[in-house]
């Protein structure tokens, strides 16, 4: 029986470091990670598809694996950058009001340095 792969074991397998970049994507993006790692993988081999001349299969390989790469850059756009832009519009548009209350906080903080201490 071979020794154990840990911490401190110089042997790694092959399927872990394979598999660990997979699971370490999961288990830091979930989905978005992973799908990004699958999608560069088919990207890659139809790189290599088209150096072996399977250039039908490298062409419908490095579509999919566009697509997939696609629906991430989407799915990041549509949760984190949409929601940016909208706050920053909203935040030009009501800029008046957070200046006022911003002066207001400030003069309280001046009023209240003039003020005798209580205590």
């Amino acid at each position: 029986m071979g020794s154990p792969v840990g911490v401190g074991n110089a042997e790694v397998r092959l399927s872990d470091r394979m598999l660990g970049a997979v699971i370490k994507a999961w288990e830091k993006g979930k989905e978005a990670l992973t799908f990004l790692v699958i999608g560069t993988i088919t990207v890659l081999l139809a790189f290599f598809l088209a150096l072996f001349g399977r250039d039908v299969l490298a062409i419908g390989f490095l579509v999919i694996g566009c697509l997939i790469i696609g629906v991430v850059a989407y799915k990041f756009y549509s949760n984190a950058i949409a929601p940016t832009i909208d706050a920053s519009k909203h935040m030009e548009k009501n800029a008046e009001l957070i200046n006022a209350v911003q002066d207001a906080a400030l003069e309280l903080t001046r009023a209240s340095g003039l003020a005798p201490p209580l205590a």
